[in-house]
């Protein structure tokens, strides 16, 4: 004899629910996203660096050197940051919103990656989860 399985009522409205709350956070993460690439589209600036970045780009010259990535920054030492910042900057032409942008995606794939673990541990995804790109996504000052 074949078992098979009964699934009651209440197990496809909970299908519905989580089915709809998934909707609604893929729509909160997505608009989240697209606000914060429009704020850097409109807002950024494409060949003036902004603020820090004028330190960071004095004493670099052409290409990337050694003797620019290992010195000290606000006392600090940041030679991947500066690596992957200049790394960038040329590859852009020196486009000063690709690091903004840049730094949209990394804040994006977090969130993402957040609700993703959430859905693995609960095996659903629950409204409260849009927490998350409204928490990491809605900073949008870390973007400038």
């Amino acid at each position: 004899m074949i078992a098979i399985s009964r699934r009651w009522m209440s197990d496809y409205t909970a299908d519905l629910k989580s089915s709809a709350s998934l909707r609604i956070v893929a729509f909160v993460w997505a608009s989240m996203l697209l606000v914060a690439f429009g704020l850097v589209y409109r807002y950024g600036t494409r060949t003036l660096p902004q603020n820090d970045e004028v330190w960071l780009l004095y004493g670099s010259g052409p290409g990337i050197h050694i003797d620019w990535l290992w010195k000290t920054w606000a006392e600090h030492r940041i030679p991947l940051a500066k690596l992957i910042w200049k790394g960038t900057l040329q590859f852009t032409n020196y486009d000063f919103r690709a690091g903004n942008f840049l730094t949209v995606l990394g804040l994006s794939a977090i969130a993402g990656l957040m609700l993703w673990t959430a859905n693995k541990i609960r095996s659903r995804t629950i409204l409260a989860d849009t927490f998350f790109p409204l928490a990491i996504q809605g900073r949008c000052d870390l973007c400038e």
